[in-house]
């Protein structure tokens, strides 16, 4: 065998290898759906193993409840920050939802917001998005992570529970000072609540 049939073999095996690997580890779908514009839900919206493409923004609102199982939001975005996930209103008494597990939030490559109000209801469990989107949190949500990894920026009456998370946080203090410990390095447990007038922030972990 000669050298330059060598090459064209290792080649082709080199490019298989590639292509097997790509089909193997891109996720893959049963139902495929698309949506044009903002998606606003006020009611029961579910997808599981579903790839829901959308040319906007997701706005849950009034008692309105998003879950997504083993599925994908695909957001076409062209630029930064174009569209967002927004759950709830500031200053409302009612209880939106989301509840996503194992579901990947795809930006398009491009920054994007999620934002959580009121008295939001979230859950997010294996699901590892990294820092796009980045999440931000107010007013009186509460906040469940499992097995998951996000950023999160969170003031006012925020309520955190994490188990098994890399979480990266942000604070927001308004109307307070003092002094505030934090653990250095890794802690197998962290209760933290800041008193802030007459609102408390408090993270377990």
């Amino acid at each position: 065998m000669n050298l330059r049939r060598l090459v064209v073999i290792v080649l082709v095996l080199g490019v298989v290898s590639i292509g097997a690997y790509l089909y193997l580890t891109t996720p893959r779908y049963t139902n495929e759906e698309y949506h044009a514009g903002d998606l606003l839900i006020t009611d029961v919206y579910e997808i599981t193993d579903t790839k829901l493409t959308i040319d906007g923004s997701i706005l849950v609102k009034g008692e309105g409840k998003l879950i997504a199982k083993n599925s994908m939001l695909k957001f076409n975005q062209e630029s930064n920050s174009q569209y967002r996930i927004e759950v709830g209103d500031w200053g409302s008494d009612e209880s939106p939802e989301l509840y996503l597990e194992n579901t990947i939030i795809d930006t398009n490559g491009k920054w994007m917001y999620v934002s959580y109000a009121g008295a939001t209801k979230v859950t997010i469990i294996d699901c590892d998005n990294g820092n796009i989107p980045w999440h931000s949190a107010g007013s009186n949500v509460d906040i469940t992570l499992k097995n998951t990894d996000i950023d999160l920026t969170s003031s006012d009456n925020v309520t955190i529970r994490a188990e098994n998370c890399k979480l990266f946080f942000e604070f927001v203090l308004k109307n307070c000072n003092g002094t505030y410990a934090l653990p250095k390095g890794k802690v197998d447990e962290l209760d933290f609540v800041l008193c802030v007038l007459k609102t408390a922030l408090a993270l377990e972990a």
